[in-house]
């Protein structure tokens, strides 16, 4: 069996979907640390 025409849509999906989660996340913790972190 060849798998040379495999492509790893779901890790690719899985990664981009983890970069998206992350940056959310920090964004939420910029976010309140600027409204009230004074």
């Amino acid at each position: 069996m060849e798998k040379k025409d495999f492509k790893p849509v779901g890790a690719v999906a899985f990664f981009v979907l983890m970069i998206i989660v992350f940056a959310f996340m920090w964004f939420s913790v910029y976010l309140i640390n600027l409204a009230g972190g004074r």
